[in-house]
């Protein structure tokens, strides 16, 4: 999976799965036994609890533990309901008290560590793009030091120059996109101090092995056709 010390910027269009590459992963990285504080601007923890379950992991038995989440998704609700396990944003445009929730989560569940954001689309809907990569770059700042990042991003919402400032700052760049036939496929555009094959390949989470209690994501090298 995605080295530790590194931030990841992943960028993918609708019906890609980013939400549940990103449930893939806070299981695969519990699984092992690390912590993940998994930040989520789109939708309730319950959403995320649910897609978790899917891939053999019961975050339930997890949170308050190695596993915090951080409830984005209240703040942009009209009557929200917080989420008792979760820590939770009043403001979404409230980028500083963001950054301090998520160190909050950070302490608490402790080494090794990953951060999952899904998604930092939404922020730019209440902040200034720039604004925005300044937090980006902090909280890839303050998670570097400690674990690894992976961020969302949204494809066909932001104008090139947000896509290119973000990714400037991240360590390195995959990419999700589903093709004509319905297939997932992903590149992986850089990696800062590795050489990378930016070709597209058809990938798929796939289920639960019997052999093992946890998330396996499955990678054909096939190159898909045209």
């Amino acid at each position: 999976m995605f080295p530790r010390n590194y931030a990841v910027l992943v960028v993918g269009g609708p019906g890609a799965g980013l939400f549940e590459f990103c449930g893939y992963l806070a299981a695969f990285y519990l699984d092992r036994g690390d912590g993940v504080v998994f930040v989520e601007t789109n939708t309730p923890p319950e959403n995320v609890r649910r897609q978790v379950r899917t891939f053999g992991v019961e975050p339930l038995d997890l949170e308050g533990d190695r596993l915090i989440f951080v409830d984005c998704s209240a703040a942009a609700a009209p009557k929200p309901r917080p989420d008792p396990r979760a820590l939770t944003l009043d403001r979404l445009s409230d980028l500083g008290d963001l950054l301090r929730r998520v160190n909050e989560g950070i302490e608490w569940v402790g080494t090794p560590l990953h951060v999952i954001f899904d998604s930092l689309t939404a922020l730019h809907l209440h902040s200034h793009e720039t604004d925005v990569a300044r937090f980006f770059q902090e909280l890839a700042t303050s998670v570097r030091a400690q674990g690894a990042l992976t961020c969302t991003l949204q494809e066909g919402v932001h104008e090139d120059r947000q896509v290119n400032l973000l990714s400037s700052i991240a360590d390195g760049l995959l990419e999700m996109r589903m093709d004509s036939t319905l297939q997932r496929l992903v590149r992986m555009r850089h990696m800062r101090g590795m050489t990378v094959t930016p070709n597209w390949v058809p990938f798929d989470l796939g289920p639960v092995r019997e052999e093992r209690v946890g998330a396996m994501l499955e990678w054909s090298r096939k190159r898909p056709s045209r």
